[in-house]
């Protein structure tokens, strides 16, 4: 019976970090190809509701210090709407490349905000010195009538 071969992957602080916002990259572009898919079939069978169809796609960060040993919240806003446009927060994230430690950092809550308009983040900073920590939001902007 052959043996079954398994390779173990060892990976930096700073390479997991970056995979992990590949990751986040990825979902947030799958998110995208799915709401591209809604709006078409929407030009089908218009139905009241309808929010539109996606025009355009930005995104916006805010970065604030996170004191020692604190818990802090730090929301992006997506930038303003056009005429005849509404914004939506699709997706956001963060990074705390900032500390030499990803390990000083423990993420509490990442989630919409702002009426679906930004992203928050409550950021843990459980090393004895202030980091900074940085919220990114990807905004979804929508033709109207």
């Amino acid at each position: 019976m052959p043996s079954k071969k398994t390779t173990e992957l060892t990976q930096s602080p700073e390479s997991l970090q970056r995979r992990r916002a590949i990751q986040g990259v990825a979902g947030s572009l799958a998110g995208i190809a799915a709401l591209g898919a809604m709006s078409a079939s929407g030009r089908k069978n218009k139905k009241k509701g309808t929010k539109g169809t996606l025009v355009r796609i930005e995104s916006a960060e805010n970065t604030d210090p996170i004191p020692a040993l604190s818990t802090e919240t730090i929301t992006a806003t997506c930038p303003a709407a056009n005429n005849k446009e509404e914004v939506f927060a699709i997706s956001g994230g963060f990074d705390v490349s900032s500390s030499p430690n990803v390990d000083d950092f423990i993420i509490r809550e990442s989630q919409a905000a702002n009426n679906l308009q930004g992203w928050s983040v409550t950021f843990a900073n459980t090393d004895a010195v202030p980091h900074d920590a940085t919220t990114t939001v990807l905004c979804g902007y929508f033709k109207t009538k």
